[in-house]
């Protein structure tokens, strides 16, 4: 099968883009032939071992980006189109849609409900839906989309394996006794405060950028240390006692909750 991995809004490096990797490796492994769009220069672009297509859209109705599209599927003739991200939902399946011959497909990656305008529309245009989750599942069945047009794949990741020893690690983070872990975006929705908050009297480590970095490093208390983005996750995460996934909002399918399992 031929598979275009749309990724034309993602330009951080979350799980939806740890998602859309591992998963064009996978498809690639099993004899499909994957190719994605994705930004240049972002992350996942620099990452990506497939072919990608450099193609940014900045607005969910770029007619800019339905015209690329359009020449991309006509050029290339997928036979399924995916999608991941809200900003991409509409303008590559309406380009499948005009094109005739790409099925489109949508995997959805967060536990909220639809509006019943969006439902009915996304129901419309896209052929398949997968939920990474049964939880995601239950929140688009609330929101109108029939059960037999969703099938769940649960989100995934290869295991993750240390480079060296853990108190190597430790060492060099300066990590004392037991430890406490928490790795991602310092945004609201992660809710770092609320750990930072808590009377934990155990050394907490904080690893990951994001807005909130000074407004949480002055609200830190003394045990709390943060260390900015680590490209060597394994190793940090391996070397903490347990790592902490506070977040304040409903989680699909964490991906630290993940790579945290593997280890």
């Amino acid at each position: 099968m031929k598979i275009l991995e749309v990724a034309s809004s993602l330009k951080d490096w979350g799980g939806i883009e740890r998602y859309v990797l591992y998963l064009t490796q996978g498809l690639a492994e099993r004899g499909h032939e994957v190719e994605a769009t994705c930004p240049p220069g972002s992350p996942l672009a620099q990452r990506l071992t497939a072919t990608h297509h450099r193609l940014a859209l900045r607005g969910k109705h770029s007619i800019v980006a339905l015209a690329r599209y359009v020449r991309l599927l006509r050029s290339r003739k997928f036979d399924l189109l995916h999608v991941h991200f809200s900003p991409d939902f509409l303008m590559p399946a309406y380009a499948a849609r005009l094109t005739g011959r790409t099925k489109v497909v949508l995997t959805r990656h967060v536990a909220l409900r639809w509006s019943a305008r969006k439902t009915k529309l996304y129901d419309k245009v896209f052929d398949h839906i997968i939920p990474v989750s049964h939880a995601v599942e239950r929140k688009l069945r609330e929101s109108g989309i029939p059960a037999e047009k969703m099938t769940v794949a649960k989100a995934g990741c290869p295991a993750l394996s240390r480079s060296r020893p853990i108190e190597e690690t430790r060492s060099e983070l300066q990590m004392e006794g037991f430890s406490i872990g928490c790795f991602g975006r310092l945004v609201k929705e992660k809710g770092v405060e609320t750990l930072l908050a808590s009377d934990v009297e155990a050394q907490v480590h904080v690893f990951g950028e994001g807005p909130r970095k000074a407004e949480l490093e002055r609200a830190a208390k003394a045990n709390v240390h943060f260390h900015g983005y680590i490209s060597e996750v394994a190793d940090a995460m391996g070397a903490v006692d347990v790592v902490a996934i506070p977040s304040v909002w409903e989680e699909a399918f964490p991906y630290a909750a993940l790579e945290a399992m593997s280890l």
